[in-house]
C-alpha cells in the first residue's frame, strides 16, 4: 500500500527523473482528488486551482533545477540544461484564466465602475470569511472602494499580464512587474483579513513562472532554465 506522506515528500523533492516525477505527481493528484471528493462541501475554489496546478506539473515535470533529480545528475542543485517553454506558459495561462474569469463574473453594481464599489467592504463584513470582527472598516470604507476598483480592473485585464509575461522586455517588463506587485499585495491583503483556506498560497505559487530564467539567475543567483 502506498504511503501518502512518502509520496508527498517524493513529489516535493522532485525525485524520479522526468518519468518518475510524473508518476509521483499523478499519484498525488489522484490522492488529492479522492480526498476532496469525500466531502464536496468542505473545500473551495482552491481545490480546482490545486488540481489544475498538479496536472500542469504532470505535463511539465519541472525537475531540471532545485530537485533531487538535478542534484543526483549534476552534482549540484541547479542546471544549465535548457527545457521547453510551454509548461511555463501553461502556468501563466492558468493564473490569467483564473483571474479573468473571476473578474468577468463580478457584474454587480458593487463591483463595476459606476457603482458604489463597496463589494470588498461588504465581503469583509461577512462572518463566514472573517479572521476577526472588521466592523472598524466602516471608517476606511473609501479605501475598500479603491481596492474594489483596482482588484476588478486588475482581474478583467489579466490577459495583458499574459502578453507582458511572454514578452518580458522593454515596457512590457514594467507592465508585467506592475501586475505582479498588485497580485502579491491583493493576495497578502486577503490572507491577512480573510479566512479562505490555502487559496492565497496556491495562487502565489504560480507567480514564479512569470519571471524569466535569467532573472532568477540574476536576482537569486540560482540557474533555473525554465524556457
Amino acid at each position: 500500500m502506498v504511503d501518502p506522506p512518502a509520496v508527498e515528500k517524493a513529489f516535493a523533492a522532485g525525485v524520479g527523473g522526468a518519468v518518475g516525477f510524473r508518476v509521483i505527481t499523478f499519484a498525488t493528484l489522484q490522492a488529492y482528488l479522492h480526498l476532496v471528493g469525500l466531502n464536496g462541501h468542505a473545500g473551495g475554489s482552491y481545490d480546482e486551482l490545486l488540481t489544475n496546478a498538479l496536472w500542469l506539473l504532470v505535463l511539465g515535470a519541472p525537475v531540471e533545477t532545485l530537485s533531487v533529480t538535478c542534484r543526483w545528475r549534476e552534482g549540484r542543485w541547479w542546471s544549465a540544461r535548457r527545457v521547453a517553454f510551454w509548461p511555463r506558459l501553461l502556468v501563466m495561462a492558468q493564473a490569467v484564466v483564473m483571474y479573468t474569469s473571476t473578474g468577468l463574473q463580478k457584474l454587480s453594481v458593487h463591483w463595476v465602475p459606476g457603482g458604489d464599489l463597496l463589494a470588498l467592504y461588504y465581503i469583509l463584513q461577512q462572518p463566514t470569511w472573517q479572521h476577526r470582527d472588521l466592523a472598524w472598516m466602516a471608517w476606511v470604507a473609501p479605501l475598500t472602494q479603491v481596492g474594489t476598483l483596482v482588484s476588478w480592473a486588475w482581474e478583467v485585464t489579466a490577459p495583458v499580464w499574459l502578453v507582458a509575461g511572454v514578452v518580458a522586455s522593454g515596457r512590457w517588463l514594467r507592465v508585467r512587474d506592475a501586475y505582479l506587485v498588485v497580485g502579491v499585495a491583493f493576495h497578502l491583503g486577503v490572507a491577512a483579513l480573510m479566512d479562505i483556506g490555502p487559496f492565497t498560497w496556491a495562487s502565489l505559487a504560480l507567480y514564479p513562472a512569470f519571471l524569466r530564467p535569467e532573472e532568477w539567475e540574476r536576482h537569486a543567483r540560482v540557474r533555473q532554465p525554465l524556457s
